[in-house]
């Protein structure tokens, strides 16, 4: 056009500007807006990006708004306060038009707006497209307290009760600039309220925002235990807790909505700043004896100490619990997976309605003393569960054990009157060793299964390595008809972070960054044994530092500690049991499993079926069977592309490493 023609002849990036109205941009804007958002709100950044057209702008939105029905007010607005190209576009969506050009003018000759100025004396809340455009214009201009004015106009609407609580909770947040203010919102349960993540998460406007208000909660309730805690200790975690959340909030802000990013900065920094200037008040806990080590490595793991099974234990207490006639179980999973811990603490689960008899089929050896051995010994357990007179009979077990065993049973129904009995049986793999040494019959599990049908006040639960399609073979097959499975794998990501964070110990005086605990997850899998002994290793290396060595000690793990623990070979040598049993249960089943993992070691990034058939050179079907029963054993995992990955990290390592042959493996120990 015409008029341009100077303007780019001063300055060619002005060539875009276009100061004369376009012909009919009004009634094309609305239209764009009426047949598809999404497009008008392009066609609306674009236009303002490259010309001077605001007026026609914000009146075809103000007209496109006020017919937009009212369940989609204040998703469309969200969507435009995405990325506007100009804020004002929601600034006068609100304010009274005839203002816009004078004000669009007077802004443009000034270099900024003072601080009054964010109050807008000319935004308008008269009808819910207005109030809504006002809401979030001011979230961004941070006058949060006048947004939820505005919000409160539209709360009938749909996510209007979300957009007014989200409000009002950076309001609040915005004012808290002291350490009185800070540690008073804790007090505050309109605060409380409006900023936890509504309990309908699907469909909110916000999510990002939802998880930035529950930092700034969880804040607020440490600095409360910081200005009211009397342990020394507990202020210092506190407030090393608060530091932590703000600065994992600051770090995320760019992954935060452009509408709210200047807020949430603002109030980072000032509650930070807060913390800071109780810090040398608080001071530092310090740590005057080693640290009881609350981390279990090798021995089942029983009391307050066992967390990460809460699906398991919720399965088995809906199996138990509600049920006249509750069925048998069998938890299979692989090796130090914690399938005994569950049956060792499943008693205090279930209640005094269900007595739970744990025996461990292993301490009972070569079973050299037959099938009278066994019944004895599952006699004995349950007399001594039941604490009562029923003394068995060795003889009679000795004589005629299938008889005895069920005489006992009857008897022993008679004394638990309405209750449940519970056998649980570890190690059932043991059961196989006998049977195939010919050191029981081979119709052991039909007695067993005879034992379950006899009442149904009585069942069994079984723990072993296997699957049941491993398992029901044979004569196997017949006992599994009628038992339920339930698969004991690795923790969940939150879970582990549970365990290592929240250890059984009273005041534990010892805490994880984040990124330490997302570090332990990577290289564990969540696999329950190796959480432990990483845990473990974290608290010896401390003690023997901060007491040994004399060394200080941050009472915080770092990846740097995690990665010096993991790196050390005396790793290797405790986590021995654990490794070990996996490399030897490769060894058995499909042929080809251990070549499968010797070649897949050395390629953290994994490999595709293609490249492990090359690598190892084993035919399709017996690659196919090794790979499928190494996924069933939570040995390898294969991801979304179709490349094969060792599911826990430190396992590829010990193998890279050679470790399973210590005479031909490389010499030190370190990632690989």
């Amino acid at each position: 056009r015409p008029e341009v023609w100077p303007f780019g002849l001063a300055r060619p990036t002005w060539a875009r500007v276009t100061p004369l109205p376009l012909p009919n941009l009004r009634a094309r804007l609305i239209r764009s807006l009426r047949h598809d958002w999404e497009v008008g709100v392009y066609n609306l950044n674009q236009v303002l990006a490259f010309s001077l057209q605001f007026v026609p702008a914000v009146d075809a939105l103000n007209a496109a708004l006020d017919e937009m029905p009212a369940e989609r007010l204040l998703p469309a607005l969200a969507r435009l306060a995405q990325a506007p190209y100009d804020w004002d576009l929601l600034r006068f969506a609100s304010a009274d038009l005839r203002q816009a050009l004078r004000a669009k003018f007077v802004d443009g000759l000034r270099f900024r707006r003072t601080k009054d100025e964010f109050r807008e004396p000319g935004l308008r809340f008269d009808t819910p497209p207005r109030a809504a455009a006002a809401g979030f214009y001011l979230l961004h201009a941070k006058d949060a307290s006048q947004a939820a004015q505005a919000f409160e106009r539209v709360a009938m609407l749909p996510h209007g009760p979300e957009m007014l609580a989200l409000s009002r909770a950076l309001a609040a947040a915005a004012q808290a600039r002291t350490w009185e203010q800070l540690a008073a919102l804790a007090d505050d349960e309109t605060f409380l309220r409006d900023a936890q993540t509504p309990a309908r998460r699907e469909g909110l406007l916000y999510p990002q925002v939802w998880q930035a208000l529950e930092r700034l909660r969880r804040v607020a309730l440490d600095a409360r235990t910081v200005q009211r805690s009397v342990s020394r200790l507990a202020r210092s975690q506190a407030l090393n807790r608060a530091l932590g959340e703000l600065t994992a909030l600051r770090e995320g802000l760019d992954a935060q909505p452009e509408l709210v990013r200047p807020l949430l900065n603002y109030i980072t920094k000032a509650w930070q700043k807060v913390l800071l200037s109780v810090a040398g008040e608080v001071g530092q806990a310090r740590i005057r004896e080693p640290v009881p080590n609350p981390y279990v490595v090798g021995d089942p793991v029983v009391g307050p100490g066992f967390r990460g099974r809460e699906d398991i234990m919720r399965d088995l207490e809906a199996i138990y619990g509600n049920t006249l006639s509750p069925p048998s179980v069998v938890l299979y999973g692989h090796r130090r997976m914690g399938k005994t811990s569950i049956l060792r603490n499943l008693g205090a689960h279930l209640g005094a309605q269900v007595t739970v008899v744990y025996v461990n089929l292993l301490s009972l050896g070569d079973l050299r003393g037959g099938m009278g051995q066994l019944f004895l010994a599952l006699a004995d357990a349950i007399h001594d569960a039941l604490s009562a007179t029923l003394e068995p009979d060795p003889e009679s077990f000795e004589a005629r054990p299938y008889r005895a065993f069920k005489r006992y049973l009857r008897a022993v129904r008679t004394v638990l009157d309405e209750r449940y009995l519970l056998l649980a049986l570890d190690e059932l793999e043991q059961l196989e060793a006998w049977i195939t040494a010919g050191r029981a019959p081979r119709d052991l599990l039909g007695v067993l299964r005879s034992s379950i049908q006899m009442d149904p006040h009585i069942a069994f639960i079984f723990a072993g390595l296997h699957t049941l399609a491993e398992m029901t073979q044979d004569y196997f097959e017949p006992f599994f008809a009628s038992v339920k499975p339930i698969r004991v794998s690795f923790f969940t990501r939150e879970a582990t972070f549970q365990v290592l964070a929240n250890p059984p110990l009273e005041d534990f005086p010892l805490d994880y960054d984040p990124e330490a605990l997302e570090r332990v997850w990577q290289l564990t899998g969540g696999q329950p044994y190796l959480v432990q002994l990483v845990g473990h290793l974290l608290v010896d290396r401390f003690n023997r530092l901060a007491f040994e060595q004399g060394q200080e000690s941050e009472p915080v793990f770092t990846v740097e500690d995690v990665d010096t623990v993991v790196n050390d070979p005396a790793f290797y040598e405790q986590g021995r049991y654990y490794f070990s049993g996996v490399w030897g249960q490769a060894a058995q089943g499909p042929a080809g499993q251990q070549t499968v993992l010797r070649a897949l070691a050395p390629h953290p990034e994994g490999l595709d079926e293609a490249a492990l058939a090359a690598a190892t050179g084993l035919d399709p079907a017996t690659l196919a069977a090794a790979l499928d029963a190494l996924a069933r054993h939570d040995v390898l995992r294969r991801d979304d592309s179709g490349r094969w990955h060792f599911t826990v990290e430190l396992m590829r390592r010990w193998v890279a490493q050679g470790l399973m042959n210590p005479r031909g493996r490389a010499s030190g120990a370190g990632p690989v």
